[in-house]
């Protein structure tokens, strides 16, 4: 049960660092 909160917010965390990527991206290209 605890292992999958852990997981969870790893997976959560990882979308967050995409999404941040992308918009540095996005920045970048201007």
């Amino acid at each position: 049960m605890k292992l999958m909160k852990i997981k969870t917010n790893c997976l959560k965390n990882m979308d967050l660092y995409l999404v941040l990527e992308e918009n540095v991206v996005m920045l970048l290209e201007i």
